[in-house]
């Protein structure tokens, strides 16, 4: 009997390390073709956060046109006037689009998520471009500072106005190109062609991704932070992603003196570039010479 007693706590051990060690945090989610997302794992204090902005197109604007005309329209009156009380809208795969002009506010929505890209609105003369500050905060950086939109008037000759592009240029600051009448003739503004069925307005979501991210908790103070697509070892993926961030946070994880690896694969399992990579002391993010196209990204250490 004793001998029983003491297999069944053996055993009771090794079940716990086991699953100490080795068993992940895990949480599956969805990669659409288009548009921006973020999910997290978490584990005690740690978190495991990967963030990502996808599109099927190339990245580039709408149509842009010579600008005609020369008219000399002003920024500020035109916003505290003709545009006062005008909300431009537009669509992004899942996501949805609103700035609204009298109230500052620009929102995002998706399914069951809402963010606020700005509150507040000013003018900035020297770049002709309206700046939507003051949004809510960006939990993805480390001093959380609000996120903000930059707004490009072009002319559209049928809108009031419409949203024709968004990019996120750099994690929680947005550059959007919103088409109107009312700016057509004012040769700093380009014409835009057809904005409202532009890249913005697209909703196939046909290349759409399962993916899952997981954390795994090590011995000591080390971790792994992973995301992946479920089929990341084949090399038919659609995703082009235009920005990523996987970044493993939290009080156990701010000794710098710990050596981290960091891993990022093309789909098929092809090596990503050192120079398609940005790598600081815990996280692994895409830079400007990134090909699109990600199947797994890790953080070890």
């Amino acid at each position: 009997m004793n001998n029983l007693i003491y297999l069944l706590v053996f055993l009771s051990l090794i079940c716990n390390c086991y699953s100490h060690y080795f068993a992940p945090n895990t949480a599956a989610f969805n990669v659409p073709a288009t548009g921006t997302g973020s999910v997290v794992v978490k584990y005690k204090s740690v978190e495991c956060e990967f963030s990502y902005q996808t599109s099927l197109h190339d990245g580039k604007s709408a149509e842009v046109a010579e600008p005609v005309g020369d008219k000399k329209i002003d920024l500020k009156s035109l916003l505290e006037g003709t545009l006062n009380g005008i909300c431009a809208r537009g669509k992004d795969g899942n996501w949805k689009y609103q700035a609204c002009f009298a109230t500052g506010e620009v929102r995002q929505e998706g399914p069951g998520e809402v963010y606020i890209l700005g509150r507040s609105v000013s003018v900035d003369s020297a770049n002709n471009l309206l700046v939507f500050d003051e949004g809510e905060p960006c939990q993805g950086l480390p001093d959380q500072r609000p996120r903000l939109t930059k707004v490009q008037l072009g002319c559209s000759e049928n809108s009031e106005a419409d949203i024709g592009l968004i990019q996120e240029t750099s994690m929680c600051e947005y550059s959007m190109l919103v088409g109107s009448k009312y700016v057509c003739g004012d040769p700093r503004y380009p014409f835009i062609e057809n904005a409202v069925t532009s890249q913005i307005a697209s909703s196939d979501d046909s290349g759409a991704e399962d993916w899952l991210i997981e954390l795994h908790p090590l011995s000591g103070d080390q971790y792994i932070c992973s995301a992946y697509s479920v089929d990341y070892k084949a090399n038919n993926s659609k995703l082009n992603f235009r920005q990523f961030k996987l970044q493993v946070r939290g009080t156990s994880v701010v000794d710098n003196s710990v050596a981290r690896q960091f891993t990022a694969r093309h789909p098929g399992r092809r090596e990503c570039l050192p120079g398609e990579l940005v790598i600081s002391q815990n996280s692994i993010a895409s830079s400007d010479q990134f090909k699109g196209q990600l199947g797994f990204v890790r953080v070890y250490g």
